[in-house]
């Protein structure tokens, strides 16, 4: 899949990259508090986790994986290449995957201590995958939500981690190091 090559942008347009994608936060936001309104109560909170990925599951089980309904577009993290692979899935998969990203890092920002918005640099002179993305700095490591929300839609349209708590885990686990297992309680 042509993912955007972050790490091989220039410092420039990586920072200029990070500041639409922090610029759009609040948008990506509205857009799915409106597709998901009278179903979910996106609060903010941990525990909300639970019955947003409950809705998503289902979205992903349509054939346009949920659609976009605001017109939306892809995601600026992708682009679609030659790859015949990649008409297995549909634009609103990725839309879908956008908006849970954004959810996941707004959740980070209000319920992790210290958790702000940084374009990811190199860790003791390493890139990691992550390098020039846009994440939610949690102490020394990062939550990229999108990356995060991809990786858990892919895995559930392979009927893996369609469990009603599978996001809220795997949110806990990347929190752990920071909160002292403060989400450690399920929900």
């Amino acid at each position: 899949m042509p993912m955007v090559d972050h790490a091989a942008l220039p410092p420039e347009e990586a920072q200029r990259r990070h500041e639409a994608v922090v610029a759009r936060h609040g948008e990506v936001l509205e857009r799915l508090r409106a597709r998901t309104a009278g179903e979910v109560d996106l609060d903010g909170s941990r525990d909300s986790l639970v019955p947003l990925w409950r809705w998503a599951v289902a979205r992903l089980g349509e054939p346009d994986a949920g659609g976009d309904p605001a017109g939306a577009g892809l995601p600026p993290w992708f682009v679609r290449g030659d790859d015949p692979r990649e008409t297995a899935f549909p634009n609103g998969m990725f839309v879908l995957a956008d908006e849970l990203g954004h959810y996941l890092d707004e959740v980070a920002l209000r319920t992790v201590p210290g958790a702000r918005w940084r374009l990811v640099g190199e860790r003791d002179g390493v890139r990691m995958a992550d390098f020039q993305r846009s994440g939610v700095a949690l102490g020394q490591a990062d939550l990229v939500g999108p990356d995060v929300a991809w990786t858990m839609c892919l895995r559930a349209r392979k009927g893996r981690d369609t469990h009603d708590t599978a996001l809220f885990d795997v949110f806990r686990r990347r929190v752990a190091h920071v909160d002292g297992g403060a989400a450690a309680d399920r929900p």
